[in-house]
């Protein structure tokens, strides 16, 4: 997503969550209806094992979402969504841990419906923290 400093963390964050929406539904049509994340995660696994560059292609994509996350936090700072004082990098990276750790979760509970229930709700959670 481009970064626009005039939308609010709260739209991009639910621009976020639509995403991932659109992601798992994309998976669910590749994989069909009663494929569970398990077979994701695993296929995910066996091409780190035969792909030696994998694990450098999945670092650039956690660092250019951490920069997405950093960019759209220092906006919020600057437009007075947020209290001054935080550490954006460490708020940017509490929003994409979170994110990973629902993903993982809902994936071995055999339930990815809850993935992006639980994200939004967890999100904005802390984004009531984070507010001024």
């Amino acid at each position: 997503m481009v970064v626009n400093p005039e939308v609010s963390f709260a739209d991009y964050m639910n621009m976020y969550i639509d995403n991932v929406k659109k992601m798992a539904s994309l998976i669910k049509t590749y994989a069909g209806d009663e494929a569970s994340g398990m077979g994701y995660y695993r296929l995910m696994l066996d091409v780190a094992n035969y792909a030696p560059d994998f694990y450098s292609k999945i670092e650039k994509s956690n660092q250019y979402e951490l920069a997405f996350w950093m960019k759209i936090v220092d906006n919020a700072i600057k437009r007075g969504e947020f209290k001054e004082d935080i550490d954006k990098e460490t708020v940017a990276s509490i929003f994409q841990w979170i994110q990973d750790g629902i993903a993982m979760n809902s994936i071995f509970t055999g339930n990815p419906e809850l993935l992006h229930r639980n994200l939004e709700k967890a999100f904005n959670q802390l984004l009531k923290l984070l507010k001024s």
